[in-house]
């Protein structure tokens, strides 16, 4: 369960997003994948995470460090509440305390430096609906606070190779207008979300 921040800066984000004004094509993102257009849902996905990393972080009542996340993840292994069951495929392989000794390692190649903004912690298509044209609802996030860009940005690419197909990542990136994603990064975050 979030802390008492968490769930503030959920009710923050929420009240902060005007998505009366965002006019997209018209699709629900709800609705499985094979009835959906994959480049509506990558233009979409890529409207949404740019419109919550534009606001401004000053405003957020909560941060989400990544060390914090990180120590999290090492009190949730600890205590026994990370099932390797609700791993992806990829890590399914791994005992919880094995992945966690991986996150551990890599941690180290990410550095401290980043370009603090607001983050949601579950930018999924799932989590995102578009009616008439319109954005109406972004799903409360996980875990809502300012932090590094790339926590997002590996959630969502991660969810659009899944649900669309790995050909939907370079333009995600492409029209969330970063050039050359930072692979360790994404790689770390991807990892990092393993831990709930």
């Amino acid at each position: 369960m979030p802390s008492a921040p968490a769930i503030d800066a959920a009710a923050w984000l929420s009240a902060s997003l005007r998505w009366h004004d965002v006019q997209v094509s018209d699709v629900a993102l709800d609705v499985p994948a094979s009835r959906m257009r994959p480049e509506a849902i990558v233009a979409v996905m890529a409207l949404v995470t740019r419109t919550i990393h534009e606001l401004d972080p000053g405003g957020c009542p909560s941060s989400v460090l990544t060390d914090e996340l990180v120590e999290r993840a090492r009190h949730r292994v600890a205590a026994g509440e990370v099932d390797a069951s609700g791993f992806a495929a990829p890590y399914r392989r791994y005992r919880p305390a094995e992945l966690l000794a991986i996150l551990l390692t890599s941690s180290s190649s990410i550095g401290g430096g980043h370009d603090p903004v607001v983050t949601h912690g579950a930018l999924t298509p799932a989590n995102v609906h578009v009616e008439g044209g319109l954005v109406t609802r972004v799903a409360p996030g996980v875990m809502v606070g300012v932090g590094d860009r790339y926590r997002d940005l590996a959630i969502t690419s991660a969810a659009l190779a899944e649900v669309v197909g790995p050909g939907a990542v370079a333009p995600f990136f492409a029209e969330c207008g970063i050039d050359r994603p930072d692979p360790a990064r994404l790689d770390f975050f991807v990892l990092l979300s393993q831990f709930g």
